[in-house]
């Protein structure tokens, strides 16, 4: 009957916070990488890369423009493909009174409802939305079967696939 006690108080104590450690980092994880292709208007089902994106520490106010300033979190990515192994610091689009980087992409009410969430990495965004979503990026429209994508700039489309937790 003890250890039954002791069981329930652990299980009180120590569950519910670590099952909401899993949902407070929906970005950290293994990914492969699938390129769109744009005569078959799909993505290839073959890996061209994998990235794993950790969580990292969160920015100093004081060393960003104070545009950045109302979010400081941040990840870092790495690229299999990339021989020099750096780590890129990625951050949330900005969606606040003063800058809205969702509008670009025509995603304001989308994020607003939730519906889409991305990080920036400079030269790469990835964003989240439901499996199986259709997508309007600029003038192009691809589903994304996994929820997630990413745009680099002049790499292409690609869909994410999330292969392991870090």
């Amino acid at each position: 009957m003890k250890r039954l006690l002791i069981l329930m108080l652990s299980i009180a104590a120590f569950g519910p916070a670590h099952a909401d450690d899993t949902h407070a980092d929906p970005w950290s994880g293994t990914y492969v990488l699938l390129p769109w292709d744009k005569d078959s208007q799909r993505f290839v089902d073959r890996a061209v890369d994998t990235l794993t994106i950790e969580k990292a520490n969160d920015a100093d106010a004081a060393r960003l423009p104070s545009k950045y300033g109302s979010d400081l979190s941040r990840w870092s990515m790495s690229s299999r493909a990339d021989e020099t192994h750096q780590k890129r610091s990625l951050r949330r689009f900005l969606a606040d009174s003063e800058t809205d980087e969702y509008q670009e992409f025509r995603w304001s009410t989308l994020h607003a409802q939730r519906k889409i969430e991305c990080i920036d990495g400079g030269h790469f965004f990835i964003c989240q939305t439901a499996p199986n979503s259709l997508v309007d990026v600029w003038d192009m429209k691809f589903r994304t079967t996994s929820g997630i994508f990413g745009v680099l700039l002049h790499g292409g489309l690609f869909e994410l696939q999330r292969v392991g937790m870090p």
